[in-house]
């Protein structure tokens, strides 16, 4: 199994939500060099809760990899915040989702 690893460099910020579908932050990391291999995009919304958006492509195809959320950057990866269900890459090695997150 490989691990995908998305680096987020965790910054809180106060706002005032407009309402609960409001995004407060976002944050989003080139996957592979240069985004060779995609794009994952975390959102935060003034709820608490969250999504993150993955699009990957030129993976190797039909493999399970594993999803985490780590504190730090792409070069110094710190601690695991979250994990992730597992995405499989389709037989052309490119996947998409959409994970919701929560405060838990």
């Amino acid at each position: 199994m490989r691990s995908l690893a998305l680096a987020a460099t965790v910054a809180l910020a106060a706002s005032v939500p407009v309402s609960a579908a409001t995004v407060s932050n976002t944050w989003q990391a080139k996957i592979g060099t240069a985004g060779a291999n995609g794009t994952a995009q975390v959102q935060a919304f003034g709820s608490g809760t969250g999504s993150v958006v993955l699009k990957l492509a030129k993976l190797k195809s039909s493999t399970l990899m594993a999803v985490v959320i780590s504190k730090g950057t792409c070069s110094s990866v710190g601690s695991t915040v979250a994990t992730l269900a597992s995405i499989k890459t389709s037989s052309t090695g490119s996947a998409s989702r959409t994970s919701a997150l929560t405060v838990a």
